[in-house]
């Protein structure tokens, strides 16, 4: 496995003490890079759950050109192994929940095997983060996912509008028809919201579905689901012949996200939903060849995220790609490193559209030149950057931003600044590169203990100044918790609050060396029946002097 990535790896565990100053413990384990858990090196953290107030800032994103070039440009220069359609086709997109490439191989889903030894599949596809609103994004967006904060890029699009053109839409310029298609309920994660905005026309989730083959509370079953995609992409295609109306289905199961949903098994395990899956993902493909639909339909069937059958930590962003193009019949394995990124791009070059802003490679084609591949775990706090031309690998910690070579050893001075800037820009921009407003909630009312903010980060430089400014009305006794963090301990006091009494809290720091802060707790203590109005929180930043 990955023989032209063939490098040696660590493991690296991170502990973040919760005590007054976070501290972490290193123990390295050596791993073999080629064993099946693929790309193994990683962190075990403390799950601090970074978020930041909502702010519509974070799509203005202007990246220093540098690292425009470097990390964000796009790439159709070489050659293609296609014989590219002289006229539009239809796309159908299949994202299956959590399955790992690993179960390509297994005899869990023989049938995604099949479809793979018949047609085109890359054997190193790396989803570019965990959590679907995040792939979600990047697959139909082609762009980078949020790597240090809470909300996804998708909750920002469907609360404010797409600031760039994503797939749906690029594609509805172009005359397609596009619907989104899943199981769970659509409201989860906002995608509804996300679907609309990105120029999805039809969209339907769980509340679309009278009856299914099975029911949780996580949605209907796969099989379930294909059927309906099965009757869409006929419908769709019924409604007049490919090249004057052409259609892009996308297709989310849910069936294999835990709670498993296999009707008729009480307690479904790993195998049985994969099976179950597979099964269903044979009906829609075969039934869709039988309609005379894969004649001028290009298939792709990928997975948001890889946990089932995922091996070890990064394995969960080893996942299935398997392209299956109308009128090509040469199989094989392609070897190239390719992502979630490369998704939209390579289907408008596939489709002669200009890529206009998009963001990789095609997957259609072949390169002589390796690539850097940013990726990432939100939940385990890491980034990843593979770099295929020096063979080289380094891992960062979100938390800390200490980042190592696979070997332990420091990495290059000049990569270590790229990939903070990168971070900066691509999660936080102008909210933490320049002043402004990182946190407001006025005149908001509530009753008993309550955590008003926890595990917020905040990026600062040198001389950089974090304000927070409080005003609580209280109709009874309360007590105020403010835990300010960072490589050593910002601030820790209780504020005491009486009834009737406004308590305002004020609070400076200006950082006297290049960290960060994480708001580790801001909470309201107070008994169950006592109510109490935040009359104003504000916490802003304002960037040293030169910065």
């Amino acid at each position: 496995l990955l023989q032209r990535f063939a490098i040696s790896g660590v493991r690296t565990f991170v502990l973040l003490a919760a005590s007054l100053a976070a501290a972490s413990v290193t123990v390295v384990i050596p791993i073999d890079i080629n064993s099946p858990d693929w790309l193994q090196m990683s962190a075990l953290e403390a799950n601090f759950q970074s978020q930041r107030g909502g702010s519509a800032h974070v799509l203005k994103q202007d990246f220093p050109e540098h690292i425009r070039k470097r990390f964000l440009h796009s790439d159709i220069s070489d050659n293609t192994f296609l014989n590219y359609p002289d006229k539009p086709q239809n796309i159908l997109l299949i994202i299956m929940e959590g399955v790992s490439y690993n179960a390509m191989d297994s005899d869990n889903m023989p049938y995604l095997n099949k479809l793979g030894q018949q047609n085109i599949t890359y054997t190193n596809f790396i989803s570019l983060q965990r959590q679907t609103n995040r792939t979600l994004f990047t697959i139909l967006c082609g762009d980078y996912p949020n790597f240090l904060t809470q909300e996804s890029k998708s909750d920002y699009y469907g609360a404010f509008g797409a600031p760039r053109a994503c797939l749906p839409e690029i594609l509805a310029e172009n005359s397609y028809t596009n619907t989104f298609l899943q199981g769970s309920n659509l409201g989860y994660m906002g995608k509804d919201h996300f679907a609309a905005a990105i120029g999805f026309h039809e969209i339907y989730g769980n509340a679309s579905f009278n009856n299914a083959l099975g029911r949780t509370e996580w949605g209907v079953d796969d099989l379930t689901l294909f059927r309906r995609a099965r009757t869409i992409a006929k419908d769709l295609s019924g409604q007049g012949s490919p090249p004057e109306s052409p259609w892009m289905l996308t297709v989310l199961t849910s069936g294999s996200h835990h709670p498993y949903n296999v009707p008729g098994v009480l307690l479904p395990e790993e195998s049985d939903v994969l099976f179950y899956l597979d099964n269903a993902l044979e009906e829609l493909v075969e039934g869709l060849r039988v309609d005379g639909l894969l004649e001028n339909t290009l298939v792709l069937i990928t997975s948001d995220e890889s946990t089932l059958l995922a091996g070890n930590s990064t394995g969960q962003n080893h996942i299935p790609m398997v392209a299956i193009i109308p009128g090509y019949d040469k199989p094989f394995h392609h070897p190239g490193f390719l992502s979630q990124i490369d998704i939209q791009l390579s289907i408008l070059d596939y489709l002669g559209i200009p890529v206009r802003d998009s963001i990789g490679r095609s997957i259609f084609r072949y390169y002589s030149s390796g690539r850097e591949i940013i990726f990432g775990n939100i939940y385990q706090r890491r980034v990843y950057l593979i770099n295929t031309n020096t063979n080289s690998y380094v891992t960062c910690s979100t938390f800390n931003f200490l980042c190592m070579n696979r070997d332990m050893s420091a990495i290059d001075p000049s990569l270590a600044r790229d990939l903070r800037t990168f971070l900066q820009y691509n999660d936080l921009n102008s909210q933490n590169l320049a002043d402004g407003t990182l946190f407001h909630l006025v005149n908001a009312t509530y009753t008993g203990s309550r955590e008003i903010m926890g595990d917020r980060k905040v990026i600062l430089d040198r001389g950089d100044t974090i304000t927070i400014d409080l005003a609580i009305l209280p109709d009874g006794p309360i007590e105020v918790g403010l835990v300010l963090d960072g490589t050593e301990m910002i601030h820790k006091k209780i504020y005491y609050g009486l009834k009737g009494k406004l308590l305002r809290v004020h609070f400076t720091h200006t950082s006297d060396r290049n960290d960060f802060a994480v708001f580790n707790n801001l909470e309201v203590r107070a008994d169950p029946h006592i109510n109490y109005t935040i009359k104003e929180l504000l916490i802003t930043k304002k960037k040293a002097q030169g910065n």
